[in-house]
């Protein structure tokens, strides 16, 4: 049975909204992000953040009950229908159950043993499928993504034989890679699963740059639950070990620490954590280290924007325009990540009161976001509109 399916009826959704909403693992303020992402999908613009937190409450404690078209919305973000512009039709499936067929093949259907040729050919499949999600977003590649986690999970688990080191690496980006894509999708509870499986294949690596990194991502979704000591507690560990012969890696590292640091409200330390970000990203050479590999996205222009971010989320969004803007000018092209800064630097822009420069620059972020597909940038494109309203700006269609 289907999320949507599982969804209580109409009349008894306020109790079944609020277990529906925990279940996943959001807070209030999440599930009205996914509301107001979806509808921007179809045009439509949600009133204010404010607003929508009295009706969700009105909602859970059964006041009131949604409008035909906030029911839409809500089966539709707490469904697991996958996103209309996806490439195949698997849904996300729950860790431990089987995934939805691809073109009829059977559940359980795959290699037990990985052959040299079989991981040069998912090898090249999961690159795609980065490549895809880097450019627009994780809704193109999110059923190709479970299937390959899933078959690669099975051929592990099934097979008689020890795996190979390079066995083991595939495994490891390929279902890290799918605790991203649930992590955009806001799947959070199901995003950590994954990446706690993809933490166990880094012991019999014996990797410590795999392990921070999958350290650095557990950081980031517990930041995106909320769990901000959480997140603060997994980026120190992830800097336990030495990494320095993988600057971009660290970078990485301190930019997901700076941002638990702002969740945490330490802004001394968030601080501490930019500057070494951004003077280790600085050094790094033209060719990425083998080890490098698995962060090749981190250039100065995104720990600009990353830090950018950190700013906003401590309140000083004075010291993020400066940044922003300068990472602006040097963004190699066109891709998701470049939605995130235009948004970010708009909402600085709104926050410090200048209202033109904010409106021009969210009309850039919402044309780039009309090719990315991928609810967390939705999201924070949204915040930029909501910033925007707040500063009482026309907000243009």
């Amino acid at each position: 049975m289907g999320m949507v399916d599982a969804l209580p009826p109409l009349e008894h959704l306020p109790s079944g909204l609020r277990q529906l909403r925990r279940q996943r693992g959001w807070t209030q303020a999440q599930l009205i992000d996914h509301l107001r992402a979806a509808a921007a999908q179809d045009g439509v613009r949600l009133p204010p953040a404010r607003s929508l937190r009295i009706m969700v409450s009105r909602w859970e404690n059964g006041h009131v009950q949604p409008e035909k078209d906030y029911r839409h919305y809500l089966r539709q973000v707490l469904s697991q229908t996958s996103h209309p512009a996806q490439t195949d039709s698997c849904s996300i499936p729950t860790p431990g159950h089987a995934p939805v067929p691809l073109g009829g093949q059977p559940p359980g259907w795959g290699p037990t043993t990985l052959t040299p040729e079989l991981v040069a050919h998912y090898t090249s499949m999961l690159s795609q499928q980065v490549a895809a999600d880097v450019r627009w977003g994780s809704g193109v590649v999110a059923g190709a993504a479970a299937s390959l986690a899933l078959t690669l999970q099975r051929a592990l688990s099934t097979s008689s034989q020890t795996p190979s080191r390079p066995c083991l690496e595939l495994a490891f980006h390929a279902i890290e890679f799918y605790g991203w894509v649930l992590q955009d999708a806001g799947e959070l509870q199901q995003a950590q699963a994954w990446t706690d499986r993809a933490l166990s294949l880094s012991d019999p690596l014996e990797d410590p740059f795999r392990r921070c990194y999958a350290l650095m991502r557990k950081s980031s979704i517990a930041s995106d639950a909320g769990h901000h000591d959480l997140a603060r507690h997994l980026s120190e560990q992830a800097l336990h070990r030495d990494i320095s012969s993988a600057p971009r890696l660290k970078a990485v590292v301190l930019r997901q620490q700076a941002i638990a640091y702002a969740g945490v409200n330490r802004p001394l330390l968030a601080m501490r954590s930019l500057d070494r970000a951004c003077e280790t990203v600085a050094a790094c050479a033209q060719s990425a280290a083998e080890e490098e590999l698995i962060c090749l996205y981190c250039t100065p222009s995104y720990i600009a924007s990353e830090a950018g971010a950190a700013w906003l989320q401590l309140g000083y969004p004075d010291r993020a325009v400066g940044l922003l803007q300068d990472a602006v000018v040097t963004w190699a092209s066109p891709d998701r990540d470049q939605v995130y800064l235009f948004s970010r630097l708009a909402r600085a822009h709104a926050l410090v009161g200048d209202v033109d420069s904010a409106q021009r620059v969210a009309q850039l972020a919402t044309q780039a976001a009309a090719e990315v597909f991928s609810p967390r940038v939705n999201a924070d494109v949204q915040m930029a509109m909501a910033a925007l309203r707040r500063r009482e700006a026309p907000v243009f269609a």
